[in-house]
């Protein structure tokens, strides 16, 4: 066994969290390491709010042309070139993602360590090649993944995730958004205006968990203007059809749920799990919430 690396802090994840963690520790004098796979960048730049920014500034700039006749300004044939918005959105994220990983390039290169990191005691990590680290501190800055329901899981490439959403070379005719939290109401706004026929799908009855009625209603009908929504339905992918089914407790749901039928392209917005998975936390001793979350202490919370 090789001999252990030692050093004051270690940061597992080079994300947005991660870079900051290690940079704050390194100011106030601390030793550190910074681990992580591949050091591709962070989640903001790949996947993240800077591309879905890009495709919200886009949808925005339609709906001002649509709407300049209220300002006595006529545009006739207004067309949208789908192929040449995606790609700004990732010409454009590309280069974002190549100014973070300008960023983690000036790092000494005995700071960044490549692997994967696992708990092997509570101030100890292993490194999938062997390698050691002992830290009097360490931070988990892993960041999250897209999580799919096993049924949604069997669709393939019918299913679009904030990772796989941004290359697509053109956008679909038609898109059901499962979810309707801030991230699936994003994306089916700016979809929706960017020309692509919406159908918002969700099993709560209120958007985005919005508790004031008269707001939720306001935002509703917004909404509305621009897809279909029907809240309060349990979805469900058809092996059959290869597409995306739906049950409500109206009948006029019900009877809505055979055109969804033909729908071939889905957004699945629901919560990214941990991107901790055989992390070895167990042996942290650290307590934990539900789905492997660390628990935070009580004389914490302030």
């Amino acid at each position: 066994m090789s001999t252990p690396l030692h050093c004051d802090v270690a940061v597992i994840g080079a994300g947005t969290a991660g870079l900051a963690a290690e940079r704050a520790a390194r100011r106030n004098g601390a030793s550190t390491v910074l681990i992580d796979p591949h050091f591709s960048g962070t989640t903001c730049a790949n996947f993240g709010c800077m591309p879905s920014k890009l495709l919200l500034a886009a949808a925005r700039q339609a709906e001002r042309v649509r709407r300049s006749d209220l300002f006595g300004i006529r545009v006739e044939g207004m067309t949208i070139d789908d192929v040449a918005v995606m790609r700004r959105v990732r010409e454009e994220r590309d280069r974002f993602a190549a100014l973070t990983r300008k960023q983690i390039d000036k790092l000494d290169p005995a700071t960044r360590l490549t692997g994967r990191a696992r708990f092997a005691a509570p101030t100890t990590l292993e490194l999938d090649d062997g390698r050691r680290i002992e830290a009097r501190a360490i931070v988990i800055a892993t960041g999250s993944a897209p999580a799919l329901p096993p049924p949604f899981e069997a669709l393939g490439d019918r299913v679009l995730t904030n990772e796989s959403l941004f290359e697509l070379k053109q956008l679909p005719k038609r898109l059901a958004v499962v979810g309707a939290g801030s991230l699936g109401l994003e994306f089916a706004q700016a979809l929706a205006r960017l020309g692509v026929q919406v159908t918002l799908l969700s099993k709560e009855t209120t958007l985005a968990k919005v508790r004031c009625p008269r707001v939720h209603d306001a935002l509703l009908a917004v909404l509305k203007r621009d897809m279909e929504v029907h809240l309060g339905v349990d979805v469900a992918p058809s092996d059959a059809m290869k597409a995306c089914a739906c049950a409500g407790a109206a009948r006029t749901q019900q009877m809505a749920a055979c055109r969804w039928t033909t729908l071939w392209l889905h957004w699945a917005a629901r919560p990214a799990q941990p991107g901790r998975r055989g992390a070895g936390q167990g042996t942290t001793g650290a307590r934990q919430a539900r789905r492997a979350l660390p628990r935070p202490r009580d004389d914490a919370l302030r």
